[in-house]
């Protein structure tokens, strides 16, 4: 009978809302005003504090319909902004975060202090105003159709650095109220355990998600996609908080990783709908804490408040985005968008009257802050154009030209070598992926072995579990200690200044294995360290040389690539599908040519372009007017020979530097040009026909002898006497593919050679003509 009343309670409370903000929002739609002002106006209509209208049976009953729309909210944004559009915005969104998120957090702490509150409370006001409200922007900006907007944009960028940012200062403010002061050592502790969660689900996710969508797309309808959809988002919310962190961060995470995938404007469609449903129960809830008595008690310390988050919010906004070099209009434009505080606040709020370390006031006195700048908010985004020019008026002349100056000056970031800056881009995306897995093993390793040593107490078993450990962590220890690449030899060769920094930076991933391997069998099987010590050295020198676990984390670095840039990678290839050539790979490919002037101290070909430093193949050879095509790799080189050599753009420029700075080179004369512009001006030599250069696609199929395969152990070169020069594998791209590549079934192979190397694949079935 009970269950039947609850029930019945339930079912009349989510009618008189919805049937409430049906009415309240069609009056401010036709008022031409934000449906989010609606539902909160909706919310206090039917709250205890109205008593002229019907209300609602059970208001404890609609906190987790609320919360269900703030995890919907969450997972739409993370649709939307995957990590490929916030990184092309993502300069100017940290600089705004962070000027706003330091200064407001200072901001508010010196409020508190002025209004004579405690140092806690007014940590907390000062964490509370730091942060703008991800949802009510979000949902103005699709009111007025400014999504698309630039200034759109960078501000929701900001949103999501300062939501994650939310989910650090959560953690921090919990330690200070729990332990009374700040606790480095437990501080860090629960950062690193959000730091674990956040590497497991972004490796795993963006791994496995998209591959397995992959697989099941034949029998993917809306309704089986929208299923999967919903319970991947609640998976990731039940683990944020099981491991006691933001259920809204687990559901913008899911978000993220399904905004690579293809599926992801699809499933973005078919959330909208609930989304819209929760959403509007949570700012109904938000409006149900309306109450006019606290209004009236607090009307100062309220008024005050509110009056730093509009003033506080839009300078210090603006003068965020002025710093990153963005125009004046579009900074005054994203300031006049943050006026207020939002969910977060609510959280770090309810987080200190929970714990019991604020003020009883100050949970009333941030909901009503917050629905007053919700309420300014869309006036606010409205004036903006009339503040820009209200302010442009007013401001002085050299002001103005000292803004127009910088911000044209600092759009885009210019370093001065963009080899370094590409290098250091590289180097620190591999090792911090590879650092955060091998941290994310070792952690789970150092649990589960605490875990089954009580079961199972026998140190036999902790070596084991360290062995296993270790085994787990070799894909990833060769992932950051593979030969250099080209940007690294082109440094070295450069200037003889780089070379320090470059080897100090590879000795640092040697030194990062080395502990890692320390660590776990120090840790896990209580070995003196200096068996480790040699063990780590003798380990990462067989993973410097294996052939094997070079292949397997070059297998798993195309997947993990692949599927992290599925949906650029699909409009790539549907862009070039649309043009009528889909031989797009001899337009990647360079070609140099150059003289040798006299003999160098090692005259082969293996020698004289080494591919594994450089990446470049010679591709002919020139002697006396006659022409040497796909010459092998010991052929010796003479005087006045002619070499054309091959490669990437990049890989060509690093090789130019090689050969600009031997003496024994004439240094080229004419720019590289494309391999379709080179092999297209053939006909005007006179080549022997059988020398002449071409470039063929081979699809791998299971009964190939290529198929399994890496391209070294192939012998693709000896058997068919041609290059693999590029392979298309999941719509990816991968051009001079490492020798340790393993050709997988469906990759699509291109190769360069004579033309003998076409009459070889049709000899052997390998072309469908």
């Amino acid at each position: 009978m009970e269950n039947g009343v609850a029930l019945e309670s339930l079912v009349v409370d989510l009618a008189l809302m919805l049937i409430t903000a049906a009415i309240i929002s069609l009056i401010f739609k036709r008022f031409h005003q934000p449906l989010v002002l609606g539902y909160i106006v909706a919310g206090f209509l039917i709250s205890p504090n109205f008593i002229f209208f019907p209300t609602i049976v059970d208001e404890t009953s609609i906190e987790p319909w609320a919360q269900i729309g703030v995890i919907f909210l969450m997972f739409a944004l993370g649709l939307e902004f995957s990590f490929h559009r916030i990184a092309n915005i993502g300069s100017t969104a940290i600089i705004m975060a962070t000027t706003i998120i330091l200064s407001m957090t200072v901001t508010g702490f010196v409020t508190g202090k002025l209004l004579g509150w405690s140092n806690v409370d007014a940590i907390f006001l000062g964490g509370m105003l730091s942060l703008s409200s991800t949802m009510i922007i979000l949902k103005t900006f699709e009111e007025y159709h400014l999504k698309k907007e630039r200034f759109a944009e960078l501000v929701l960028g900001a949103m999501v650095i300062e939501d994650i940012a939310a989910v650090f200062m959560i953690i921090v403010l919990s330690t200070i109220s729990i332990k009374n002061a700040p606790s480095g050592i437990a501080i860090i502790g629960e950062i690193e355990t959000m730091l674990l969660l956040l590497i497991i689900w972004l490796a795993a996710g963006i791994y496995l998600i998209p591959t397995i969508l992959k697989k099941l797309h034949h029998y993917l309808t809306d309704e089986i996609l929208l299923i999967i959809s919903v319970a991947i988002c609640l998976a990731m919310v039940l683990i944020s908080h099981m491991i006691g962190f933001s259920e809204a961060l687990g559901a913008f995470m899911a978000g993220s990783i399904l905004a690579g995938t293809t599926k992801s404007s699809h499933i973005d469609k078919l959330i909208q709908p609930i989304k819209n449903l929760f959403v509007s129960v949570f700012f109904i809830s938000v409006g149900m804490m309306l109450d006019p008595a606290l209004l009236i008690k607090y009307i100062v310390p309220i008024i005050i408040i509110s009056a730093v988050v509009i003033l506080g919010q839009s300078f210090f906004g603006t003068l965020g985005v002025l710093f990153a070099g963005q125009d004046l209009k579009t900074a005054i434009q994203a300031g006049h968008s943050t006026m207020q505080i939002g969910e977060f606040s609510f959280i770090i709020a309810s987080l200190g009257t929970g714990l019991g370390v604020t003020s009883s006031f100050l949970y009333p006195i941030i909901v009503c802050v917050s629905i007053i700048t919700i309420f300014i908010t869309p006036i606010a985004m409205k004036s903006s154009n009339k503040s820009y020019l209200f302010i442009v008026k007013r401001l002085p002349q050299r002001t103005m030209a000292f803004i127009r100056s910088y911000t044209s000056k600092n759009k885009v970031e210019i370093d001065k070598d963009p080899d370094w800056r590409n290098y250091l881009k590289k180097y620190f995306i591999r090792t911090l992926i590879a650092t955060g897995a091998i941290f994310a093993i070792i952690l789970m390793g150092v649990k589960g072995e605490q875990l089954v040593y009580r079961i199972y107490p026998s140190e036999h078993f902790k070596i084991v579990m360290a062995g296993l450990i270790i085994v787990l962590l070799l894909p990833f220890i060769s992932l950051i200690n593979r030969k250099p690449g080209d940007l690294y030899y082109k440094l070295w060769i450069k200037s003889r200044t780089n070379r320090l920094p470059l080897i100090l930076l590879r000795g640092f991933r040697m030194l990062l294995s080395a502990v890692a391997i320390i660590s776990v069998m120090d840790v896990i099987a209580d070995i003196n360290i200096i068996i480790p010590s040699i063990i780590s050295v003798f380990i990462i020198s067989l993973i410097v040389k294996s052939n094997f676990l070079k292949s397997t984390t070059i297998k798993m670095e195309t997947r993990f690539i692949s599927n992290f840039n599925e949906k650029i990678l699909k409009a790539e290839k549907e862009k070039r599908h649309k043009s009528e050539n889909h031989d797009w790979v001899d337009e990647q490919f360079y070609i140099v040519t150059f003289r040798i002037k006299h003999l160098p101290p090692k005259n082969e070909i293996k020698d004289f372009c080494p591919r594994d430093k450089f990446g470049v193949n010679v591709i002919r050879v020139i002697r006396n007017g006659k022409y040497y095509s796909i010459p092998e790799p010991t052929m010796a080189l003479r005087e006045n020979d002619i070499v054309v050599a091959m490669g990437t753009k990049d890989r060509i420029g690093s090789y130019l530097v090689f050969i600009s700075s031997a003496d024994y080179i004439e240094n080229p004369k004419e720019k590289p040009v494309t391999l379709r512009d080179y092999t297209a001006a053939e006909k005007y030599l006179d080549i022997d026909p059988e020398e002449e250069i071409v470039c063929c696609a081979i699809i791998i199929k299971p009964e190939m002898q290529l198929s399994k395969k890496t391209i070294q152990s192939s012998g693709f070169k000896e058997k068919f006497t041609g290059l693999i020069i590029g392979i298309e594998r999941d719509d990816l791209p991968i051009l001079s593919p490492d020798k340790s590549l393993v050709l997988e079934n469906n990759d699509l192979l291109w190769a360069l050679g004579k033309r003998t190397l076409i009459s070889n694949l049709l000899d052997r079935n390998m072309l469908d003509i």
